[in-house]
């Protein structure tokens, strides 16, 4: 709990206090209580007025406390994710470093193999520097004894004598120095060309590896278009055959549509005869009964005066109607 006082009016007297009072000048004063000291926790400062007094939680404290830190946490916060994001594209880096499929990984490679000959070249100099320098030295001990034997044979007496000498051995020694050279000369020659051979054969190599590759992908598209092909083949031949069944079905479909039309034509023939017999046969019947009608009136009109005639015309009309209802029942 903190006990925090407000601005209170306090004087002050000098020298010159017989002047008057002064207006007054405003302190503030806080004070803090730590939680375990029971003793200091009710206790208020001097001086102090309750009426100018505000008293705070410590969760009110402690709000306060997080909004003043709160820069700072964001502070480190932003610095350490900016280390994270540091730590994981080195990782990342260090990961994809040694990927022999990668741009960056190839040129490393390159730089590697580079490296590899220029400390090889710087190697084969170094040899070379040593032996020359051995040369020299060489070189250098001879023109030494040389000079002392010069020295010694300076007089006159052995000066001529030794002209000849000195100018076989001249001669001799720009021999050996030009032997040597040729010697140097091939021996950088072949190093070269072991190197030449050597860079060639990586480079053969890096190119035969390459070509595998694309040699690989182009059998993969090959098998892919392959693929799809028999794929295409196949759709045609599953598409020709549901044509030729739904040509074949079509077919017999429009066989049963005649073969149906047919028959109704068949049946409305039937149907057109039928009535026709019927209303034939329905007209003669009725023509049949009105001969027997007038046949029967006339038999009345004639009864008293021909018995006979009458009973024959009436066997025959029996008869007739006997073979009429037989053609009209068939």
């Amino acid at each position: 709990m903190v006990i925090k006082t407000l601005p209170i009016p306090t004087t002050k007297t000098n020298g010159n206090n017989q002047l008057g009072p002064k207006k007054p000048s405003l302190l503030s004063q806080s004070v803090s209580c730590p939680p375990d000291d029971r003793s200091e926790q009710h206790r208020l400062p001097d001086a102090a007025d309750l009426r100018r007094m505000c008293i705070i939680t410590k969760s009110d404290l402690n709000r306060i406390y997080d909004n003043l830190d709160r820069r700072q946490r964001d502070k480190d916060a932003v610095r350490q994710e900016l280390e994270r994001k540091k730590e994981m594209a080195e990782r990342s880096a260090q990961i994809t470093k040694q990927w022999p499929n990668t741009i960056i990984g190839a040129r490393e490679r390159k730089l590697e193999l580079k490296k590899i000959r220029d400390q090889e070249e710087e190697e084969r100099k170094k040899v070379l520097d040593l032996e020359e320098e051995k040369l020299a030295a060489e070189r250098r001990r001879e023109q030494i004894e040389k000079a002392k034997q010069l020295q010694y044979y300076e007089t006159d007496r052995v000066r001529t004598f030794h002209s000849a000498l000195l100018l076989t051995e001249v001669l001799k020694e720009r021999d050996l120095q030009i032997e040597m050279k040729k010697r140097i000369e091939q021996m950088r020659q072949a190093d070269e060309n072991e190197e030449c051979q050597r860079y060639q054969e990586a480079q053969n190599e890096f190119y035969k590896t390459e070509q595998e590759k694309i040699e690989n992908k182009a059998k993969d598209r090959a098998n892919l278009a392959k693929y799809h092909l028999a794929q295409m083949d196949q759709r045609k031949t599953q598409h020709i055959q549901e044509k030729h069944k739904d040509q074949q079905e079509g077919d017999e479909y429009r066989r049963l549509a005649e073969q149906y039309a047919l028959e109704q034509l068949e049946l409305e023939h039937f149907k057109k005869v039928t009535q026709k017999d019927t209303k034939n046969m329905y007209d003669k019947v009725l023509d049949d009964k009105q001969k027997i009608k007038q046949m029967e009136q006339q038999i009345d009109e004639e009864e008293d005066d021909e018995l006979r005639v009458y009973a024959e015309a009436k066997k025959k009309i029996a008869r007739l109607r006997r073979e009429k209802e037989l053609q009209a029942h068939q």
